[in-house]
């Protein structure tokens, strides 16, 4: 869902406390976006954010908090 320009997906946390309703947990990710041959805009990382959200919270039920 990333595209060409997603280098790198991580999970760096997960956390299943007080904070978050029972039978959820957060998952924090570090996604790293590069082009080879020049800066990326915001706008570009922007969209490709979205495609990412939208598959998570279609096929996960994934919500940003």
């Amino acid at each position: 869902a990333g595209g060409k320009r997603l280098k790198t997906a991580e999970i760096f946390d997960i956390y299943t406390g007080d904070q978050v309703d029972p039978g959820k947990k957060s998952v924090a990710l570090k996604l790293t976006f590069q082009a080879i041959d020049r800066t990326l805009t915001d706008k570009e990382t922007t969209k490709d954010f979205e495609k990412i959200h939208q598959t998570l919270a279609h096929e996960f039920g994934a919500t940003l908090r």
